[in-house]
């Protein structure tokens, strides 16, 4: 907007003036103190109040036919929220919310919020999911009215909080972008938490899980490092949930009073300033704790911090009983593919990919207790371990994943079943994370994990079954083969029940039951509801929480007779979490012909927003007809998307993501190799080269287990079909009993012609 060293740590006060067409609405950063309209002119002139000392990225100005909800905070700074007229009723819950989180932010960190006033604005069309310009946040409209439970709350959550850390303490230069934006993310946890009674030991919990998974990768990369491309690559779980991580384990570890008095002492310290990770570390340390360190003196947070944040990846602790006087604890890298080269920039950190790793452990029914297992050397732990059990990383607050040996693995497992009460939700969870973890790097046998899995179900004990779909959901990801899905659905509906919430799930594999019923919910609920120039979000006669599955496997039952009525539909909705719903439909229909002409309307941004292009790749792309379709659309069609997408990294880098991380031949990977060679701004993209590197993982993965795996579901399914004709020959067997076999036997028979071919 205008000439400037476009720098974090240049700060400057705005005073901001904008000349905007009558009937419009006009807001900056700061307060509005007047506007002048000249006689006879279409023309207004708006001022605004000079802002606090920022940085000029945080400068923003949006002018529209806007209107707003306005609601004032406890300590009376004005607090609205704008979106378009149509969408104004959706606005409500943002402005009671931020006024609470801005609040809460003011208590917490004992520093008032600089500005009188505090806007926030829904965006139809925005790269970013939220932007925190000091006193005018804007936000995508699908992203701060999402269906994902929580996530409109934390982003709104997030972007207040940058407020304080972003705004009035801003990093010194952009390799510590994960300071913005990992402080904003744990201290969203923590505010929705205390403000709206969301969980933050889960929100930590499932950044803990996504971070894990993306700095398994030879592709990821430090939390702080030098940036040497766009800055916008580098905003992604690492720098967002691997930040909170990490800020999370120090709290734990210093305590939440300590922390949080450090937190307070480093926002007045850098008030207005610029700061670097090091200057967080260094505050940190002024704090007085009685917390140890690995080297038995008092915790340096920063020595102890530095070796998560300047090298990359995070280590897998492995116990084993060393004699029958002490368990063994060790650490190594836990790395996806074994075999993947880093870029060479990471690939020989100063720490030499070894951690000082606080070891939160808990021995048979003790209390938790913290030990260090330190870079250089083994950990300790005397017990009996013929007959204890020792489970490293209770309550899953370190960032890292635990592994055992097998007898180990079998003790813990046996503990879920005879003492339930042991180990908390969150330490159960983090094991059957785990469990599988060490399977697909293989550490553990897939068949050893499923027999766990089974014994566990059969024992009729609560255990957290999340991690297990997300086990059994990275198997499916490898399976492809029609006949194959089939076996493993069939498998899996064994294992849960026909009726279970898993197995439900995989009514998108064409069981007939559930598609007649779900096509007569779309007759009913959408088709005779719904006429001509109507919107989904007034006239669709079903629950909001069902919409999504009736609009998918509705799609899936009536075909096409469905996809022009939510086409139809989709031209007149104006609400955005409506439109996204019925986007999701795309993920459900049969017609790759169809699916075709829808990609080619979102390359074009033909109907479609340009925040909704990769949500209808993303839906296209995860239909199990249209892998290959996705795929090879992308490359072929690549100068299109690059065009419509060009200066929208982050959107391309996720449609990117979408058409090609499903690949999973030696053809596909030679594909996506070359396409790389032969186009220049392909290999200045991220995206590709970790999408290489998932391909290899998925190739070598699938040469690995999946043999094994489907021979396993067949000796199974084999084994149950006996017993299942056993039980029918049981001349004892009621009318009951046995019309429930009957239903199972004709059932079970169906699914094996499908897999027989």
């Amino acid at each position: 907007m205008v000439p400037c060293f476009d720098e974090p740590d240049f700060k400057a006060n705005w005073t901001v003036t904008i000349i905007h067409p009558d009937g419009t609405a006009a807001i900056s950063n700061g307060k509005e103190i007047g506007e002048v309209r000249e006689t006879s002119s279409p023309w207004i002139t708006s001022s605004f109040e000079e802002t606090p000392k920022m940085s000029t990225y945080l400068l923003a100005i949006a002018v529209g036919e806007f209107k707003f909800f306005e609601r004032y905070t406890n300590a009376n700074v004005r607090f609205r929220m704008w979106s378009r007229p149509a969408a104004l009723d959706s606005t409500l819950d943002g402005v009671l919310l931020g006024r609470m989180y801005l609040g809460f932010y003011e208590d917490r960190f004992g520093i008032e919020y600089r500005l009188p006033k505090q806007d926030m604005l829904a965006l139809p069309d925005s790269q970013d999911g939220g932007m925190e310009n000091w006193g005018l946040i804007t936000y995508r409209e699908n992203d701060i009215w999402s269906d994902a439970e929580g996530s409109g709350r934390l982003l709104v959550a997030h972007e207040l909080a940058h407020q304080w850390f972003g705004n009035l303490v801003t990093l010194k230069w952009w390799n510590d972008i994960w300071l913005n934006e990992g402080f904003a993310t744990y201290m969203s946890y923590v505010a929705d938490s205390k403000v709206q009674f969301g969980n933050k030991k889960e929100y930590v919990f499932n950044a803990i899980e996504s971070a894990l998974q993306a700095d398994s990768l030879a592709t990821s990369h430090p939390l702080s490092f030098k940036i040497d491309k766009p800055v916008e690559e580098i905003l992604d779980t690492i720098t967002y949930k691997k930040g909170a991580s990490l800020l999370a384990m120090i709290a734990a570890l210093m305590g939440e009073e300590n922390f949080n008095e450090g937190v307070k002492r480093y926002l007045m310290k850098f008030s207005y300033g610029n700061a670097r990770s090091q200057d967080l570390w260094d505050v940190l340390d002024t704090v007085p704790t009685q917390v140890k360190g690995p080297d038995g003196k008092s915790l340096s947070v920063k020595k102890f911090a530095d070796q998560w944040t300047v090298q990359m990846g995070f280590p897998l602790v492995t116990v084993r009983a060393a004699n029958s006087s002490f368990f063994e604890i060790t650490q190594s890298r836990y790395k996806i593919n074994p075999y993947a080269i880093e870029v060479e920039k990471y690939r020989n950190p100063k720490y030499g990919f070894k951690w000082d790793v606080p070891i939160w452990y808990k021995l048979d029914d003790e209390p938790v207790k913290l030990a260090w297992l330190r870079r250089d050397s083994p950990l300790h732990i005397a017990a009996n371990t013929e007959r204890s059990t020792l489970v490293v990383n209770a309550e899953r607050i370190g960032f890292y994943r635990q592994n055992y040996d097998e007898n180990g693995w079998r003790k813990i497992i046996r503990q879920f079943i005879t003492n339930q009460r042991i180990y908390d939700y969150y330490t159960k969870t983090a094991i059957i994370s785990d469990v599988f973890a060490a399977a697909a790097i293989n550490r553990l046998n897939y068949t050893t994990v499923l027999r766990w899995l089974e014994h566990l179900i059969r024992s009729k004990v609560s255990f957290p079954l999340g991690p297990a779909y997300a086990g059994l959901d990275h198997i499916r990801d490898h399976i492809f083969e029609e006949k194959d899905v089939v076996l493993f659905r069939r498998y899996v509906t064994k294992l849960f029940g026909k009726d279970g919430v898993y197995a439900s799930s995989y009514c998108k594999v064409d069981t007939k039951e559930c598609i007649d019923r779900s096509a007569k919910i779309f007759e009913e609920g959408v088709l005779s509801k719904c006429g001509p120039g109507s919107q989904a979000s007034s006239c669709v006669g079903l629950p909001i929480h069902e919409r999504r599955t009736a609009y998918c496997y509705g799609m899936k039952g009536l075909g096409n007779r469905a996809y022009d009525k939510v086409m139809e539909l989709l031209r007149m909705e104006t609400v955005p979490v409506e439109r996204e719903r019925l986007i999701s439909a795309f993920s459900c229909h049969r017609d790759v012909s169809v699916l075709r002409s829808t990609l080619e309307l979102a390359a074009n941004r033909e109907q479609f927003r340009l925040q909704e292009v990769e949500k209808v790749f993303e839906a296209i792309a995860s239909n199990s007809v249209a892998s290959e379709l996705v795929f090879n659309f992308l490359l072929e069609n690549w100068n299109i998307i690059y065009r419509s997408l060009r200066g929208q990294n982050l959107m391309l880098n996720k449609v990117i993501e979408t058409c090609l991380n499903k690949g999973y031949t030696e053809e596909h990977y030679d594909k996506i190799k070359n396409f790389v060679n032969e186009h220049k701004e392909a290999a200045e993209l991220s995206q590709f080269q970790k999408t290489l590197e998932i391909v290899r993982t998925r190739i070598t993965w699938i040469h690995d287990n999946l043999n094994p795996l489907l021979n396993y579901f067949q000796q199974n399914l084999s084994l149950s079909f006996r017993n299942l004709v056993s039980t029918w020959n049981d001349k004892r067997m009621g009318k009951e009993g046995l019309q429930y076999c009957r239903e199972q036997y004709e059932w079970m028979t169906e699914e094996m012609e499908i897999y027989r071919g």
